[in-house]
């Protein structure tokens, strides 16, 4: 009997995953042909947070064309240079199509710190300049000009930072001051930028591994019940990108990027921060506005990292 119990809590608990994996995949909308930025922290955050993220939007199937900003070079260490190297080498294993697609903001305003918020203004005014460079320019604006931008999305972490990390924790409100300066004045036209968030959970759905999946297919069932109530009524529908397919690629992407620094990285550690990625990449929820839609016009990459370039020279002088 203790046999059969032990054989079939593993089963149970593999099915319920692979079951609740294939819902979400299937019921939940996902992006196509969309220009995305994914705004992070440090060098590291798009791998231990967002990489099954990266990996779902950077399918050539998509038609997506992803990017990453960076605002700080993560050098609280001394190690900025590497990580920034790291950065480059996970973005292209991560699906990026170029070097050029990854951005790093040096600016003393941003440093890495677990105990420095980031101002919100400042934040905003790096994106204004890369994103909506229309916007930011001293042309006149009136109300009936639609608000423009050169992306249709932006991906960063919620109000809580996944691990309360206050630099996390400052993207998300530079991310929504951004959002509120874009439509300033803008009243009847529709922002066209949709904003996506990380959601943080609890520490014990963290570290439970596979004893997650009941609860995730439990909460799953709840809100689908749920569903056609809150429609129009709520935020946008949550996001899910993540099955055991992109379990090899990610776990390539450890290997190769944490065990190079010049301070190794013991395997017990990279095992429990692969087991975090496996447990923090919830659900991407869209808490800022509904229903947005894209009507901005395009911008090169160049102009992108120019306009960002100009913000910063001008924060410094």
């Amino acid at each position: 009997m203790q046999l059969y119990l032990a054989l079939a809590i593993p089963i149970l608990l593999a099915t319920a995953w692979l079951y609740t994996a294939q819902v979400t995949r299937t019921s939940l909308p996902s992006l196509r042909n969309k220009r995305i930025c994914l705004l992070i922290a440090h060098p590291d955050d798009e791998a231990m947070f967002f990489s099954p993220t990266l990996l779902a939007l950077t399918a050539p199937e998509t038609g997506n064309h992803v990017k990453i900003l960076c605002l700080s070079s993560g050098n609280a260490d001394g190690l900025g240079e590497i990580r920034k190297q790291e950065l480059a080498a996970s973005g292209a294993m991560l699906g990026l199509r170029s070097a050029s697609d990854v951005l790093v903001i040096n600016d003393r305003k941003f440093p890495d710190s677990m105990t420095t918020t980031w101002p919100a203004d400042k934040i905003a005014q790096i994106l204004s300049s890369a994103f909506s460079p229309v916007s930011n320019s001293t042309k006149k604006n009136s109300p009936s000009d639609e608000p423009t931008s050169t992306i249709d999305t932006l991906i960063t972490f919620d109000a809580r930072g996944i691990s309360s990390h206050l630099n996390h924790i400052s993207l998300y409100h530079g991310a929504r001051h951004w959002l509120s300066s874009l439509m300033a004045g803008k009243s009847g036209w529709k922002c066209p930028v949709e904003l996506y968030t990380l959601t943080t959970t609890n520490i014990l759905r963290k570290y439970i591994s596979a004893f997650d999946a009941p609860v995730t297919m439990v909460l799953g069932g709840w809100r689908a019940a749920g569903k056609a109530q809150r429609k129009g009524k709520e935020e946008p529908p949550s996001l899910l990108f993540f099955t055991y397919a992109d379990l090899r690629p990610t776990t390539s992407l450890f290997t190769v990027l944490m065990v190079q620094p010049e301070n190794p990285i013991s395997r017990a550690w990279l095992e429990s921060t692969l087991q975090i990625v496996l447990q923090s990449n919830h659900p991407l929820e869209s808490p800022f506005t509904e229903g947005l839609l894209f009507t901005g016009a395009s911008a090169s990459e160049v102009e992108m990292q120019q306009e960002a370039r100009d913000v910063i020279q001008q924060q410094n002088a």
